[in-house]
């Protein structure tokens, strides 16, 4: 379950730096200086990020596999959205978001396939 831990480390991480410093989290992973509204739409992100990521810590610190099961589906999930969202804005070629975008993609993608394969593994577990 080392990567399941890795995995809601980094969303609480993430969730927590866009709440605390959306502007240097927004910087760090790649995006021009942020405007009031997307300083908002962050703080959301992150919001839903710290939730994830809680959900996700709790049903492992419990030792719940049903819990981690559906938990780790959700953040899957959220990270399908992102790969996404992010993919869409690489493609559309706009030069102010295309750094982020590139790397928002390519974790994001990364990330749901990290959840999806712990997800499997759990279910495999279960039977």
């Amino acid at each position: 379950m080392l990567l399941a831990s890795g995995l809601a480390l980094g969303r609480l991480a993430i969730g927590a730096g866009l709440m605390i410093a959306p502007e240097l989290t927004l910087k760090t992973l790649g995006f021009e200086k942020p405007t009031a509204s997307t300083l908002a739409v962050a703080r959301l992100a992150g919001g839903r990020d710290l939730v994830l990521g809680a959900a996700e810590t709790a049903a492992l610190v419990k030792g719940d596999r049903t819990a981690l099961l559906a938990s780790t589906l959700a953040v899957a999930a959220a990270d399908a959205g992102d790969t996404a969202i992010f993919g869409a804005a690489w493609a559309s070629g706009e030069k102010s978001v295309r750094e982020a975008s590139m790397k928002g993609t390519v974790s994001a993608g990364l990330a749901t396939a990290s959840a999806l394969w712990v997800a499997w593994r759990l279910r495999g577990r279960a039977r």
